[in-house]
């Protein structure tokens, strides 16, 4: 027979007593004051687990319970009965180092697994899912955001503007059921051949890019800003780069969590982190969009060269230019040319545009 002391409380009365419990394999009694309360069988009661050196409470049906820190004494008596198996799960485990570690390293593993393909995952499902309007929001003062920081006003003269401009528009006119208002913008970027697309469908090409690229190798470039676009590429990067802040803002009550997406945009946008996976979608969407108007994907591939060639020479330059944050650049040339290779193969002379 093993006494544990502790303080018993009535299921209805919040004082507590000083009390005694007497336990064998068999059963209980519980005494107060030299005088039983209750006896029975172990079943009679619950066990709460055993964590660290926490006060353990015995709980029966009609809410008395008794609460003890002789954990020791009640775990010896416990480990022998059946009751008494999950009552030491928790402590064991907690005691175990190598069971902690390895619990430890499972936690990490998930964690990992959860922002290496579970964040990402849950961002392009939401990104697809919400509506333009949600676009333009983050999108929101994005652009004044860039344009104080690494911007600088056009030098274009208004005929190269227009010429353009009607360009784009005419590769707009080509998208199937668009959402978006697509709007070009034109900015000067420390001499930096560079194109971004907002979320919300605005399109800013540098000076230095406009002078670089002829007119179909242009436009393959924007068809390839179209393609993140329709593919709500910017809004599915921008919630997976803000996805710890508004998680824990929206934990802790706070739906401001929008706030932290429009602040992400600029930040997105000038460490250009879209994905590998991204790129050969947009670089895909532009393939399609050029072959459907009868451009030949080389144009593509021209382009991408011509921006391979004229990067910055140093890795140190804080400014990047538009191939900076598009990786692989020989490897997407040599897909453009496969698609120039099959849109040949497929068209005759005469419907080719030049």
């Amino acid at each position: 027979m093993t006494s544990i002391n502790g303080f018993f409380f009535e299921g209805n009365v919040s004082a507590r007593v000083p009390a005694s419990i007497e336990l064998t394999l068999d059963g209980y009694r519980l005494s107060a004051n030299n005088h039983q309360l209750r006896s029975g069988r172990l079943d009679d009661f619950t066990v709460s687990d055993r964590i660290g050196n926490t006060a353990r409470r015995l709980q029966w049906p009609d809410g008395a319970l008794f609460e003890t820190i002789d954990n020791d004494a009640l775990d010896s008596v416990l480990r022998s009965h059946t009751k008494g198996v999950r009552g030491g799960i928790v402590h064991r485990l907690e005691s175990n180092w190598g069971v902690a570690v390895g619990s430890i390293a499972l936690v990490g593993i998930i964690v990992f697994a959860i922002f290496k393909w579970g964040i990402p995952a849950a961002a392009h499902n939401i990104a697809s899912r919400l509506p333009v309007s949600a676009h333009e929001l983050v999108s929101t003062g994005a652009l004044k955001s860039l344009d104080q920081f690494i911007f600088s006003p056009t030098a274009l003269d208004e005929d190269t503007q227009a010429e353009v401009k009607n360009s784009f528009a005419s590769m707009v006119e080509t998208l199937d059921d668009t959402e978006f208002n697509y709007r070009l913008h034109f900015r000067k970027m420390h001499g930096m051949p560079n194109a971004m697309a907002l979320p919300s469908g605005e399109i800013i090409v540098t000076d230095a890019f406009v002078e670089l690229a002829d007119k179909k190798e242009l436009e393959a470039v924007l068809l390839h800003e179209l393609g993140h676009v329709e593919e709500r590429h910017g809004m599915e990067q921008v919630i997976n780069a803000s996805a710890v802040s508004v998680i824990v803002s929206t934990a802790l009550g706070n739906l401001g969590g929008v706030n932290e997406l429009v602040a992400g945009v600029p930040v997105f946008l000038l460490q250009s982190s879209y994905s590998r996976k991204n790129e050969s979608a947009a670089d895909e969407f532009a393939f399609r969009q050029m072959a459907s108007a009868g451009i030949d994907p080389i144009h593509f591939a021209t382009v991408i060269r011509k921006l391979g060639a004229s990067g910055p020479e140093s890795e140190d330059d804080d400014t990047n230019s538009y191939l900076s944050s598009h990786p692989g650049t020989e490897q997407r040339a040599q897909r453009a040319i496969e698609a120039s290779e099959r849109f040949n193969a497929t068209r005759s002379v005469g419907d080719i545009k030049p």
